[in-house]
């Protein structure tokens, strides 16, 4: 059925160009499923045929791969004699219990789990997975062959929500990687009344992987779907207009997919319908609709500037986080612990080693930590943990000692994280550290961590460990990357700080520079310094004339605060009414003061359209010149504001 229905799809030949699907250019990437695949389903719509078929296929399987009964017993026997294979358990007859798959996302289970559990057994839990990855990859594998034969020669990619290893690992045998996030997706249906969180963005400490998928940093769960030698595209991604302030989105989503080098960022959507209502409508409707949203559709041409315009420049050092075939079998809860910090200081993407051996050209290799199997020494620079003392899946050999000890480079020191000398700030180095605790070794090249339980104590430990490595290595800047004391990750080019404590996010680039966030008092972008009178507020000023900003004579200015629609009634979390409208957008009102030795300064404020609206007040000082932004209105959010729209544009001239 889905070879038929792709052919009659594929070949259909368009009237007005006379060219098949298959043979049109303009047709960038054809994708096989929309976020689905064997490892999961959406729990809405169960088919016990399916289960059925499924049931009896891993039996089959079982048998197959173990020959009888005896042999499955004695494979799922661990190493201390505990047996995963019940006693009223046959392949033979079928009756070897399948362990379920997750909902919306791949299982994951701890390396601690009841061996004899018929659910969550680490043993028949890893061959579980191995059974639905053969199925997968055989799938992939089958359609893509048929797609090349039906004529399709743009890549191709497998399905776009990958949320495990093992998933991961599949969907990566295709041409492209694709994974989707929104900040704030409505919880329990589409419609009113439902569920949002009140989180923002800018202000939620990253290192929380446990968040939670609506709550989790967008950066985060994109972050783990990039798999090294794979072109990566973010096919949904968006923030629902009932968060307030949500300006931060946008700018922080392009400057790091530009960090990360990504592929392509494609905003789930302009609009879910086309008629008069989007020339007519005074107000945002549709959660996902982001035509008439100021707070996005506002942005979407400055995010596309850094994005597309390499405004934002790509990470100077790159780290890639190894899968061995174990590791893909036996994903844990903490499985993206690495992406709460990394993503945000340097390039970071998967690697799978089916053979077990890292031959990767990355600065940092980092072990998943999910087993004790690989080998790293290969590698530029590797950091080496295992949170399971397993080699195999079966949990039959222990090995964690000797997977440690073989990294170890001669002359390692201790590696020891703690409370520096004025017990304010968190820091990490290497021996004589004081007050800290030492967590492992390292060497020139690599670090083996034998506390590994610390990242589970500590939230920061992860972060602290992998600074003091590139910092010793001399792989980043002393000034960059992880701060714990202060809540903030500065990224390895020195453009990007996240105050995830502060609630700041900051671009500091050569054309363009940008604040979302909390205003606390005055703040410092190059040559500018921004006096803002609202509690919460976005501004950025880009180059338009294609030079530095400390020498552009041509500059736009893009400041918008919280946005909403009047008449939005909440019953606590519920959304009970999404607004009668119009749209109110909170005016950012205060003064920036640009350093410049030109003669005159002219400033003006514009319509959405970008025609001059109305003159600005310049004035003179020693450094340069100032002007003040924003209307009469007081600053004060939203709930002081009158239903009237602010002016988000500007645009300042020099001569």
């Amino acid at each position: 059925l889905h070879k038929g229905y792709a052919k009659q799809y594929l070949t259909h030949k368009n009237p007005y160009t006379g060219l098949r699907y298959v043979d049109d250019p303009a047709i960038a990437i054809v994708q096989l499923l929309n976020e689905n695949g064997i490892f999961w389903e959406n729990g809405d719509v169960p088919v016990p045929s399916y289960k059925r078929e499924l049931d009896a296929r891993w039996n089959a399987w079982l048998l197959q791969e173990y020959g009888s009964r005896e042999a499955l017993s004695d494979a799922w026997t661990k190493d201390d004699g505990t047996k995963a294979l019940a006693e009223d358990e046959d392949p033979r007859v079928g009756t070897v219990k399948r362990p379920a798959i997750g909902i919306w996302g791949e299982r994951k289970i701890d390396h601690r789990a009841d061996y004899a559990s018929k659910d969550d057994g680490p043993a028949r839990f890893a061959d579980h997975v191995r059974f639905l990855s053969g199925i997968e990859i055989e799938y992939i594998h089958e359609m893509m062959s048929y797609l090349r034969e039906l004529g399709v020669k743009c890549p191709i990619n497998a399905s776009n929500l990958p949320s495990g290893a093992a998933e991961l690992r599949c969907v990566a045998t295709a041409d492209v990687v694709e994974n989707n996030a929104y900040w704030n997706h409505p919880t329990g249906g589409f419609m009113v009344p439902v569920d949002f969180h009140d989180k923002e963005m800018y202000s939620t400490d990253p290192r929380n992987v446990d968040a939670g998928a609506f709550a989790l940093n967008l950066v985060t769960k994109l972050a783990f779907a990039k798999v090294a030698g794979k072109p990566f595209v973010v096919t949904e991604w968006n923030v629902c207009y009932p968060t307030r302030f949500r300006a931060d989105i946008m700018l922080m989503l392009s400057s790091y997919a530009a960090l990360q080098d990504w592929d392509g960022l494609i905003l789930f959507s302009y609009s879910h319908f086309a008629s008069d209502e989007m020339i007519t409508s005074q107000k945002m409707s549709g959660f996902f609709n982001s035509y008439n949203d100021p707070a996005v559709w506002g942005l979407a041409g400055l995010a596309s500037a850094i994005f597309q315009e390499g405004l934002v420049k790509s990470a100077n050092r790159t780290v890639e986080i190894g899968y061995t075939l174990q590791d893909t079998q036996n994903t844990p809860p903490q499985a993206l612990l690495p992406f709460g910090i990394l993503p945000f200081v340097s390039q970071v993407a998967a690697r799978f080693l089916d053979d077990g051996i890292y031959q990767g050209k990355a600065d940092v290799a980092i072990t998943s930590g999910f087993t004790s199997a690989g080998d790293y020494r290969a590698a530029n620079h590797t950091l080496v943990y295992a949170r399971s003392p397993y080699v195999d899946v079966h949990q039959k050999v222990q090995d964690k000692k000797a997977f440690l000890d073989r990294h170890l480079d001669a002359g390692s020191e201790n590696l020891t994280i703690g409370q520096n000398r004025d017990d304010r700030h968190i820091d990490s180095h290497v021996d004589g550290h004081l007050g800290g605790r030492t967590v492992g070794e390292i060497g020139k090249r690599r670090a083996v961590i034998r506390n590994e339980q610390v990242f589970d104590e500590d939230l920061g430990a992860f972060g602290s460990v992998w600074d003091a490595c590139m910092k010793t290595w001399r792989l980043i800047d002393e000034h960059y990357g992880y701060d714990e004391g202060r809540s903030l990750l500065i990224s390895d080019t020195g453009e990007l700080s996240f105050h995830y404590g502060d609630g700041q996010f900051i671009v500091d680039a050569k054309r363009v520079a940008s604040f979302s966030g909390n205003v606390s008092g005055p703040v410092s972008l190059g040559d500018f310094t921004l006096d803002l009178e609202n509690k919460k507020a976005s501004l950025s000023i880009l180059s338009r004339d294609g030079r530095s900003l400390a020498k552009s004579k041509h500059l736009l200015v893009i400041a918008i605060g919280e946005c909403d629609n009047a008449g939005m009634v909440w019953n606590g979390s519920t959304l009970v009414d999404g607004g009668s409208g119009p749209t109110r957008v909170d005016p950012t009102v205060g003064r920036i003061s640009f350093m410049s030795d030109c003669a005159a300064c002219d400033a003006y404020a514009l319509s959405v359209t970008g025609e001059r609206t109305r003159k600005l007040e310049v004035g003179r000082d020693a450094l340069g010149f100032h002007v003040q932004i924003g209307g009469p209105t007081s600053a004060q959010g939203l709930d002081n504001m009158g239903e009237a729209s602010a002016v988000i544009y500007y645009e300042v001239l020099f001569s």
